[in-house]
């Protein structure tokens, strides 16, 4: 079963994901609304927080280096393609750290030669996800302060960056007990 799980649970949640974003697609616009209008949008990128910050970066770097025609196909591509793709691997990464056979620590960041760095790398991540969660949740977003919208992304997000700071803190600091016991 922990093998399955490798693809049953990027496939379940690009499957949740597909569904909340479709969902948005029966609204009026052509791309649908702001996610601040849409609800189920808000709880996709919620659930899918790393995800979902990459392709806000990603989205803002096409937008700049793209002409203003191409913002349609580029939104298309970016929000539904790409995200879907960064949605099942960010999963996937899930799937391995829940699988690993470890019983303290990672079971990603022992594979590569930079242990500590990657560590490092992953609570900023973390960090980063928590510190907009944060400011998300103090926005006033729209015409009318609606926090319940803004908590369906705003609380995901800061359990994902809790979360992953907390973990891969642990794992560093395994990383540092063991090098210092080998000296």
């Amino acid at each position: 079963m922990r093998r399955n799980i490798k693809l049953y649970l990027p496939a379940t949640q690009v499957a949740l994901a597909g569904l909340l974003l479709s969902l948005n697609l029966f609204r009026h616009s052509p791309l649908g609304k702001e996610p601040w209008e849409a609800p189920e949008r808000l709880l996709c990128y919620g659930i899918n927080a790393p995800a979902s910050l990459l392709t806000s970066v990603l989205m803002k770097l096409g937008t700049v280096m793209m002409s203003a025609r191409a913002d349609y196909l580029l939104d298309l591509f970016v929000m539904y393609v790409l995200y879907l793709i960064l949605v099942a691997a960010l999963w996937y990464f899930v799937a391995i750290e829940i699988s690993s056979t470890r019983t303290k620590g990672s079971g990603l960041t022992p594979l590569t030669r930079i242990r500590r760095l990657a560590d490092l790398a992953l609570i900023g991540g973390g960090v980063l996800l928590a510190s907009v969660a944060l400011m998300y949740s103090h926005i006033d977003a729209g015409f009318a302060h609606n926090t319940r919208n803004e908590m369906l992304f705003s609380f995901p997000c800061l359990l994902w960056g809790l979360g992953m700071a907390m973990f891969y803190g642990w794992d560093f600091y395994i990383a540092l007990s063991a090098k210092t016991a080998k000296t």
